[in-house]
């Protein structure tokens, strides 16, 4: 006859491989469901879609899906601040969203940088905290896209 305690090891031993086993079976089904998006930001030369904008500076956003699946990109927001950040829309053209990214693809969109970006950059220069621009997808996920460095630079020579 066995003996209880090594009855009872059994059952906890057989209890934590079953429950390793289940999450380690859940995450490899969700991983491939997960978003793999990622972002920049630079600001267009001169001269790009100026029939459109009238030669108004272009900050244009290059995303690229590494994912398995589509992602759809809804809107972009700035974000302003450390603690309790201000958060800002940003203007984008109707025709520009919904925008539909396959999976291993990229695409672009453009964001004028108007008369409103310049009062966000006095507010960010107030706040004294990072600016980032943040990309909103259909499945609730944000991607923070990178500024480039003439970027950076646009967002802290302006508005002075």
């Amino acid at each position: 006859m066995p003996d209880s305690t090594a009855i009872l090891w059994t059952a906890w031993l057989t209890l934590i491989a079953t429950g390793g086993v289940a999450v380690a079976v859940g995450w490899l089904g969700a991983r491939d469901r997960w978003t793999y998006l990622s972002g920049t930001a630079d600001l267009s030369p001169q001269g790009h879609a100026a029939d459109i904008y009238n030669g108004v500076d272009i900050l244009i956003v290059e995303l690229a899906n590494r994912g398995l699946n589509s992602v759809v990109v809804t809107g972009a927001y700035w974000r302003i601040g450390w603690f309790k950040p201000n958060i800002v829309p940003v203007a984008v053209p109707k025709e520009q969203l919904a925008l539909r990214i396959e999976s291993q693809h990229g695409a672009s969109f453009p964001i004028v940088l108007n008369e409103m970006h310049i009062t966000l950059i006095c507010a960010a220069r107030d706040r004294k905290g990072p600016v980032a621009l943040i990309v909103r997808t259909t499945t609730g996920g944000e991607v923070r896209c990178g500024l480039t460095r003439d970027a950076r630079q646009w967002i802290t020579s302006r508005g002075a």
